[in-house]
C-alpha cells in the first residue's frame, strides 16, 4: 500500500496530538475521550470554485456596428431659467421670488380681489358701523360716569338737556309749518344715514 503524501490539509498523528494537549490545557478538560490514533481521519471534501468570467475583449471598432445607447439615468440635470428670468436674476439665487411677484402682480390685475371685495363691501360696511357705535357707546358711558362723579355736575347738565329740549320744540313743534319742516328735516338726515339720497 502506498503512503499517501503529507499535504497541509492533512496533519500528521503527532501535530494531532499535541493539539489535543494544548486544547485540553487551554479548556481545562481531562475528562475528554482519548481519539483513535490509528484511525486516519477522512480528506476534506475538494470544493470546486466556478472559473472566473474572463474580462471581455475591446471590441473593434466595426463601422457596421451602431454606438452604444447613452444611459437611461443621467448623471446631471440642467434645468434651463425660465422665460421671464434675466441672466442676473437667475446667476444670484434663483427666482423663485420675482416668480411669487408675477404670480401676486397677475392675480390683482385680474380684478378678483376688487369683485371680492366689492362683494362683501355692505356687510363689511355694516360690521364697521357697529363696531364704531359700540365703542363710542362705551366712550360715551365712561365720561358720563366720569362727569357723574363730580358733585352738582349732574344735576346742572339735566337742566342744561330740559332747556335744550323745551327751546326746540318752542320754535320747531307749535305750528303746523315747523312741524312739517322738522319732519322733513328728520326724513332727509336719516335717508342720508341709510345710504339712500
Amino acid at each position: 500500500m502506498a503512503e499517501t503524501p503529507k499535504t497541509p490539509d492533512t496533519p500528521d498523528d503527532e501535530g494531532l496530538e499535541a493539539l489535543e494537549e494544548d486544547l485540553a490545557r487551554a479548556l481545562d478538560v481531562d475528562d475528554l475521550p482519548e481519539p483513535q490514533s490509528e484511525a486516519v481521519p477522512p480528506a476534506p471534501e475538494v470544493v470546486e470554485r466556478p472559473a472566473e468570467p474572463a474580462p471581455p475583449e475591446p471590441a473593434t471598432e466595426d463601422p457596421a456596428t451602431p454606438e452604444p445607447a447613452q444611459p437611461s439615468v443621467a448623471a446631471t440635470l440642467e434645468v434651463p431659467p425660465l422665460a421671464g428670468e434675466a441672466g442676473a436674476s437667475a446667476e444670484a439665487g434663483g427666482g423663485e421670488f420675482e416668480m411669487l411677484l408675477a404670480k401676486v402682480r397677475e392675480w390683482i390685475g385680474s380684478g378678483e380681489p376688487q369683485a371680492f371685495l366689492r362683494s362683501i363691501a355692505g356687510p363689511l360696511k355694516a360690521l364697521a358701523y357697529l363696531i364704531g357705535a359700540l365703542l363710542l357707546l362705551r366712550v360715551y358711558g365712561t365720561v358720563v360716569r366720569t362727569i357723574d362723579g363730580i358733585p352738582l355736575i349732574g344735576g346742572l347738565l339735566e337742566l342744561a338737556g330740559l332747556i335744550a329740549v323745551v327751546r326746540y320744540a318752542l320754535l320747531n313743534l307749535l305750528r303746523s309749518e315747523d312741524r312739517q319742516k322738522a319732519l322733513g328735516d328728520w326724513k332727509r338726515r336719516w335717508s342720508e344715514f341709510r345710504g339712500r339720497v
